[in-house]
């Protein structure tokens, strides 16, 4: 229910996560949401997921840096708690020596080719050297994380990688908020340990502390300039990479959803606790007063997942609508489908830009981007880096009409800079 939730939860808020799964950052975020599950269902106490844990952390590592120090965080912590519980049950070491093996042949290739190289320098080595210069800082990392946390344009925006301003909203919020967020995740693990005293909602807790500071500072040491941030404004030409913010947008989503559970296990808490003194009075032995406490507690954690998974998907149902599927919409995706099939039969990797004043972009980027996709084309979202020259096609709206310029490769020096899909 947890991985459901936040999977439908950025599938609305970014829906490129869809069109492209076998991107890196995507693939590592469908991941990394994996190893959250996991890790809470270590903390709970079931060492058998240790092993998958090691599998989900390690993909999610190698496929995108912005996850790898989190991804690592959520193993050792898991593994710790796992030898805890083995020492007091007495039991035997097989999930520890299955997550081990497991992890080992994640890592083999990597590490091979990190001690291997001709060169003399591993794709590990080249990323310590690499990591020098100007960094957006922790109190950029607060002020995001502040900015996804709090009511802001960024809730209801209708793709996050349509925001040409992203990094100023992102920017925005005072670094106290980011603080507070913090604060609030770790005052709630106080209180899951000592007043709420569930191990599943203390293993929430502590999963979602973890995974807030360890993001917020990996954050912090992103390279100003993919943010917008660089002192040279010459430089900023590429403004916010939106999956550098994934790993924030999963540890914000977690953070609500411990919070919600703490506030229901302490209600459910204070309601046991009246009924307990009205039980004790009735002669009910505490065993099962505390019985009833647990279930009850599970039952409103269970219930604030659901609560998440329900608003996600009416959020999502949402932003499906707006999706250029009837009417005129339908009908100006068709007309710039069959332009470009006309113009481009045999070019099947294009640029595609899609240009509106209008609230109607959104859902004309969708719909191009379906068709073409579903009629065999590939659709290149990089910016710069092409090795050869690539078709560009730009859709402008404007009214109820609509202009398609298609504008094939030449021959000529240098490369070309591919539109981003937006």
């Amino acid at each position: 229910m947890l991985a459901a939730g936040v999977i439908i939860t950025t599938l609305a808020w970014f829906p490129s996560f869809a069109l492209w799964p076998f991107d890196n950052p995507n693939f590592a975020m469908m991941f990394f949401i994996a190893s959250l599950s996991a890790c809470v269902a270590v903390l709970s106490g079931h060492r058998k997921w240790w092993p998958v844990l090691a599998v989900t952390a390690s993909i999610a590592a190698q496929a995108y840096l912005t996850f790898a120090v989190a991804s690592a965080g959520l193993v050792l912590v898991a593994v710790i708690v796992g030898l805890a519980d083995e020492s007091r049950a007495k039991g035997g070491y097989s999930w520890l020596i299955a997550g081990l093996v497991a992890g080992v042949a994640c890592w083999s290739a990597p590490l091979v080719q990190q001690f291997t190289n001709a060169g003399g320098q591993g794709n590990m080595s080249r990323l310590l050297h690499d990591n020098a210069g100007q960094h957006a800082g922790f109190g950029f990392a607060l002020k995001a994380m502040a900015s996804l946390a709090t009511p802001s344009p960024l809730w209801w925006s209708q793709d996050i990688s349509v925001r040409r301003n992203l990094w100023h909203l992102l920017g925005s919020t005072p670094v106290a908020f980011g603080l507070v967020t913090l604060a609030v995740t770790a005052a709630s693990l106080v209180v899951a340990v000592w007043w709420v005293r569930s191990r599943e909602l203390v293993g929430l807790a502590a999963t979602s502390l973890l995974v807030s500071v360890v993001v917020a500072a990996t954050f912090a040491l992103i390279p100003a300039r993919a943010v917008g941030l660089a002192a040279d404004r010459a430089a900023n030409t590429v403004g916010v990479d939106v999956p550098l913010i994934f790993a924030m947008f999963a540890a914000v989503l977690l953070a609500w959803l411990t919070v919600i559970c703490v506030i229901a296990g302490t209600a459910v808490r204070l309601i046991s606790d009246r009924h307990g003194t009205a039980g004790a009075a009735e002669g009910q032995p505490p065993g099962a007063q505390q019985r009833a406490r647990q279930r009850l507690i599970s039952l409103s954690v269970r219930g604030a997942a659901a609560l998440l998974f329900a608003v996600a998907v009416t959020f999502a149902v949402r932003q499906v609508a707006g999706y250029a599927g009837s009417g005129t919409g339908s009908l100006r995706v068709s007309v710039a489908l069959g332009m470009i099939e006309r113009s481009l039969p045999k070019q099947r990797v294009i640029a595609l830009s899609i240009f509106s004043t209008r609230h109607d972009r959104y859902s004309m980027n969708l719909g191009m981007c379906w068709a073409l996709i579903a009629n065999g084309y590939f659709i290149h979202k990089v910016q710069t880096g092409l090795d050869r020259p690539i078709p560009e096609v730009a859709v402008v709206l404007h009214g109820r009409g609509m202009t398609v310029r298609i504008r094939k490769p030449v021959a000529r020096q240098g490369r070309l800079a591919a539109f981003l899909c937006r």
